[in-house]
């Protein structure tokens, strides 16, 4: 009798189902690019640190910030602040894509009808099993391979594949490109514009002990000293930890090099690190010169999120964050849903309730929202708080 009494608790536990996530919000009916979808969003559990186990289908699914396992596929660790979904592709492997932030992938190294396949922005990056980290900021996009081969490539096109110990900038492939075309030819590169061979495998961003081989390079002159330039501001940026060096490198670039290729990722690099050292003045001064010059839709949006940041963070001027705000959600871009959130959220500051109410809406509406759980709070606490009926305006 205790055997088989055993035996039995050890099929209704092997039946149970596994615990399911706090919470998991599915939304029928919405359109991307690619027809109608229903989208399951996955929040973080209690627990941060916790690994979860996620299962894809052919559907988006909302990744967030967090350990994750994709069953016999892989793992990876989404830093905070950072946004991705995935999905199953239609040939049956995984498909990830990075709207901002950094993640690091371990792949498991096995056949599969198509690869594994990282987007970030208008770069794929392909897999082999292997080990590596992709991060974007901004318009610029960063891979670092520990592990294995990673293959890069931009619409539909191979750029470049980089090997183990390898790191690869999306800023340099521009500069790059931009010497090929101002060449007037895509395959030839003039010898003095050719890529730095401090990486050792041609558009690779090279680490700190490169710095010596960068400075010597950089004491010349045309897109070769320009290239070497940028790696040692991201060096001390990002590597070393250095922002004053950082800072002086990049305004090094733009002066020598005015109209040079990099000098849009300098600007931006510039402002963020004004803003990082808290030399709010200095960052909206040189925020504005960028808008007033002219940005791509997507970096005036994140020079637009980053002003409201400043106002509202640093400055406590609300009314100034809210026009930031406003204008930086009105973008179609990968930081319209972050400024839009914030929007609602200055708006409830200032007193301003139905407008609020109905900026917390038109967020909830979009897909894959980093702030879902607190713009339903906000809004269930402003309508009930509210002198009108609920949805009034």
């Amino acid at each position: 009798l205790g055997t088989a009494a055993l035996a039995t608790a050890c099929v209704l536990l092997l039946r149970r189902p596994a615990k399911p996530p706090v919470e998991v919000a599915t939304r029928a009916g919405l359109v991307d690019s690619g027809g109608p979808t229903t989208k399951t969003t996955v929040p973080a559990t209690s627990s941060p640190a916790a690994e979860r186990i996620v299962t894809l289908g052919p559907l988006p699914r909302a990744l967030a910030p967090g350990r994750w396992t994709i069953a016999e596929e892989a793992s990876l660790d989404l830093a905070p602040g950072s946004a991705a979904h995935a999905e199953r592709a239609p040939g049956g492997a995984p498909a990830l894509a990075l709207e901002r932030g950094r993640i690091a992938l371990a792949v498991v190294h096995k056949p599969r009808p198509t690869p594994f396949r990282i987007i970030a922005g208008n770069y794929e990056f392909t897999v082999l099993g292997t080990t590596f980290t992709v991060e974007r900021a901004r318009d610029l996009v960063d891979l670092v391979v520990s592990e294995g081969h990673v293959a890069v490539s931009r619409g539909g096109r191979r750029l470049t594949v980089v090997s183990a110990g390898g790191k690869w900038s999306s800023g340099i492939a521009k500069a790059a490109q931009a010497a090929r075309s101002a060449s007037g030819s895509a395959d030839s590169v003039p010898a003095d514009s050719a890529p730095v061979e401090c990486a050792g495998t041609g558009l690779e961003r090279p680490g700190p002990a490169a710095l010596p081989c960068l400075r010597a390079q950089a004491a010349g002159g045309g897109l070769r000293a320009q290239i070497a330039l940028f790696h040692i501001g991201r060096i001390n940026q990002e590597d070393l930890k250095e922002p004053a060096g950082a800072l002086a490198t990049f305004e090094e670039l733009r002066r020598r090099f005015p109209g040079g290729p990099l000098r849009a990722e300098s600007d931006l690099s510039i402002v963020q690190l004004l803003a990082d050292a808290q030399r709010t003045g200095e960052a909206l001064e040189e925020s504005a010169a960028l808008l007033a010059r002219g940005s791509s839709p997507e970096r005036a949006a994140e020079l637009r999120l980053l002003r409201g940041n400043l106002y509202r963070q640093a400055l406590d001027d609300l009314t100034r964050a809210e026009h930031e705000y406003r204008l930086a959600s009105a973008a179609a871009t990968s930081t319209a849903d972050e400024a839009l959130y914030l929007h609602a959220l200055t708006l409830e500051a200032l007193g301003r309730r139905l407008e609020a109410q109905s900026r917390y809406r038109q967020y909830l509406e979009r897909e894959r929202t980093a702030h879902a759980q607190q713009a339903r709070a906000a809004l269930f606490r402003l309508e009930q708080t509210s002198d009108g009926p609920p949805g009034s305006n």
